[in-house]
C-alpha cells in the first residue's frame, strides 16, 4: 500500500519533486526496518538523487538521506561508504546548522555507533559524550534526546562490558526517567531493564530484581490498557 502511494505520489508531483523524495525516504526506511536491504537501498538512493537535484547538495535535506543510506549500509558492513556519507552528512549539518544543534548531535551518534563497530570503542565514547554535551545544551537534559542518548550510551557500555560505568549512565538516565519527559511507559521499562542487567552484572541483585517488578507492572499495566481497548472496540455500535 505504501508502495502504491508513493507511485501516485511521483505521478501526481512528477519524478523530481523534494516532496516524492520524501515519501520515498520513508519508504526506504519502512523497507530497512522489514530487513528488505536491496529495495531500502534504491528509494535510499533515489531519495538522496532527487534531494540534491532539487535542493542542492549543501541541503539539510540530503544530509537525512545520507544518514539513512549510511545507516543501512552500517548494516551490510560497507563501513567504508558508511563513514564518507556520514561524514559528509556531519559537515552540511554543521554548515547549516552549527555544531550545538540536535541534528548535529544526532549524526555523532551515528559515527558512534559506526566507531563501535569498526572496534574503535575509545572513539565511540568520545562522540557519545559530545552527543551528549549537545543534546544537554540545546534540548536540556531533561529532553526525551537526552534520555535517549544516555539509553544508547548505557548499551554501549554493557557491549564493551564496562559495567561499572554502564551502572553510573544508567543511573543518570533514572533521575532524567522520573522527569517529565516525552518518553511513554514502556520505553522506560527499556530504560529500567538495561540498568537491571548492569547492576546484575556488579552483583547487585536486589536492585536489579526491583527494577523487574517495575517492567513486570509496566507491562502488566500496558496489556491491561489493550485488552480494555479491544473490549470496548468490540463493543462499539458498527
Amino acid at each position: 500500500m505504501m508502495r502504491a502511494g508513493v507511485a501516485q505520489r511521483g505521478a501526481t508531483l512528477g519524478p523530481e519533486h523534494p516532496e516524492l523524495a520524501a515519501s520515498l525516504y520513508a519508504l526506504a526506511n519502512s523497507c530497512f526496518f522489514e530487513q528488505n536491504y536491496d529495495e531500502a537501498e534504491s528509494y535510499f538512493l533515489r531519495a538522496l538523487e532527487i534531494r540534491e537535484k532539487a535542493l542542492g547538495p549543501e541541503h539539510p535535506d540530503v544530509a537525512e538521506s545520507l544518514n539513512g543510506l549510511a545507516k543501512l549500509y552500517r548494516v551490510k558492513k560497507r563501513y567504508e561508504e558508511a563513514g564518507e556519507l556520514i561524514e559528509r552528512a556531519a559537515q552540511i549539518q554543521g554548515q547549516a546548522f552549527g555544531r550545538e544543534r540536535a541534528k548535529y548531535a544526532f549524526t555523532l551518534e551515528h559515527k558512534a555507533l559506526l566507531a563501535e563497530e569498526q572496534g574503535d570503542a575509545r572513539r565511540a565514547e568520545e562522540l557519545y559524550r559530545e552527543a551528549l554535551e549537545i543534546y544537554g545544551k540545546v534540548s536540556g537534559e531533561e529532553s526525551r534526546e537526552y534520555a535517549e542518548t544516555l539509553f544508547h550510551f548505557t548499551a554501549f557500555h554493557i557491549r564493551q562490558e564496562q559495567f561499572t560505568e554502564a551502572e553510573a549512565v544508567s543511573g543518570e538516565l533514572m533521575r532524567v526517567s522520573e522527569k517529565e519527559i516525552n518518553v511513554c511507559e514502556l520505553e522506560k521499562a527499556d530504560y529500567f531493564e538495561l540498568r537491571a542487567h548492569a547492576l546484575e552484572k556488579l552483583d547487585r541483585v536486589k536492585e536489579a530484581e526491583v527494577l523487574r517488578l517495575r517492567v513486570k507492572e509496566i507491562w502488566a499495566e500496558a496489556e491491561r490498557r489493550e485488552a480494555t481497548w479491544k473490549e470496548e472496540k468490540d463493543a462499539a455500535p458498527m
